[in-house]
């Protein structure tokens, strides 16, 4: 068999001749239509091989080409993204999610086509089959993209968590409207709108209005013009954070958030840094004049006069400081007083160096506030 015929009749299989031309190149030879058929066969099997290693070299191209931009997209949404400031990052879940389950899909389908035995069957295809392709990228890819969506997610939120760590400003913003919808779907699934819109000045002065998601839990925390802690970025202002719960304002304030001991009350007597020592047990102090200091977060007043000093605080301190009242000092009980008997009289203690009073406001009969005077004993204020 001449080889210069097959590989003529190669060649016309590499050029895509059509079948009649390969014919009328045969019928032109010289030869036995046995030995044609040699040739054609032979020219056949070297044209699929051919073909073979043509499409896995293209498909090993691709697969390199879709893991590089997998890796890259992962790169850029797990580690670049999160780093930058960003307003709102839903598009950016959706468009992450879809590129790398996209570019992960391609990877999958080209490394499943880079077996020679495999792709024989398929060498002389005329086209690719894009709606198939298609069909099952959506198939396969809704579970990986749903689940991609809510790591990029995360991580974005992990990310401006951190930048607001670092960049972070306290101020104090006024709830200006606030909204909690809840949805019904034609299935009869529930789904929930919350947030609020806070108003607060940021670093150039400018009064700034921020939209805040908040869980419909956590929205009856919330009322119109109330005060709130609030962090926000100085390179973003609109990456904030409300601390509306006492474990946030101990992560972001370094503050214990604990309730007040009449120990730490009578501490305040001998120290100099009042704001510092009232913000360690409880974020949101401020001096408010002489000796007077004020928490508008807690709705909590302290003031000294002298060798007095007035605690003025909610109804639910009354059961905290009479229920928690330290072993060093002696409730005195006037068994003549009206207050004896009552579940929310006043009481008085003292030691030997304090005389304290613990008293509710009441309105209709409810306590509303509490009020807790201590004073220094005269004996006491002579030998100083």
């Amino acid at each position: 068999m001449n080889t210069t015929n097959v590989e003529k009749v190669f060649d016309l299989y590499v050029k895509k001749s059509y079948s009649s031309e390969i014919e009328k190149y045969l019928s032109s030879l010289d030869v036995s239509d046995e030995e044609k058929q040699e040739i054609k066969q032979s020219a056949y099997e070297k044209y699929t091989d051919y073909s073979v290693k043509r499409l896995v070299n293209k498909n090993k191209f691709y697969l390199i080409l879709s893991l590089s931009s997998a890796i890259i997209l992962l790169f850029v949404f797990f580690y670049i993204i999160p780093k930058q400031n960003i307003n709102n990052d839903f598009f950016y879940c959706i468009g992450g999610s879809v590129l790398i389950s996209f570019s992960l899909y391609c990877s999958f389908v080209f490394l499943t086509s880079i077996d020679k035995e495999k792709m024989r069957s398929v060498a002389h295809s005329q086209g690719f089959d894009y709606s198939a392709f298609f069909t099952l990228f959506f198939a396969m890819g809704i579970i990986p993209g749903v689940m991609l969506y809510f790591l990029i997610s995360w991580t974005i939120e992990s990310g401006q968590g951190k930048i607001l760590e670092e960049t972070k400003i306290f101020t104090t913003a006024t709830v200006i409207d606030g909204r909690s919808v809840e949805r019904t779907s034609l299935r009869g699934r529930k789904s929930d709108t919350t947030y609020i819109i806070v108003e607060f000045e940021n670093k150039k002065g400018e009064k700034v209005k921020r939209k805040i998601d908040i869980s419909k839990y956590e929205f009856g925390d919330f009322g119109k013009d109330q005060h709130v802690n609030l962090i926000y970025s100085s390179v973003n202002d609109y990456n904030i954070k409300v601390l509306n719960k006492d474990a946030d304002l101990a992560k972001y304030t370094h503050s214990q958030q604990r309730d007040f001991t009449i120990n730490d009350l009578v501490a305040l007597f001998d120290e100099d840094d009042v704001v510092k020592f009232l913000n360690n047990i409880r974020y949101g102090w401020e001096n408010r004049g002489p000796e007077e200091w004020i928490n508008e977060n807690d709705q909590s007043i302290i003031k000294k006069e002298k060798d007095v000093l007035i605690y003025f605080g909610s109804n639910k301190d009354y059961l905290k400081f009479t229920r928690n009242m330290s072993n060093d000092y002696r409730e005195i009980v006037d068994e003549n007083s009206k207050n004896y008997m009552i579940p929310f009289g006043s009481k008085t203690y003292e030691n030997d160096k304090y005389n304290i009073v613990i008293e509710p406001l009441t309105e209709n009969g409810q306590p509303v506030n509490t009020v807790v005077n201590i004073s220094l004993k005269k004996t006491n204020v002579s030998n100083k």
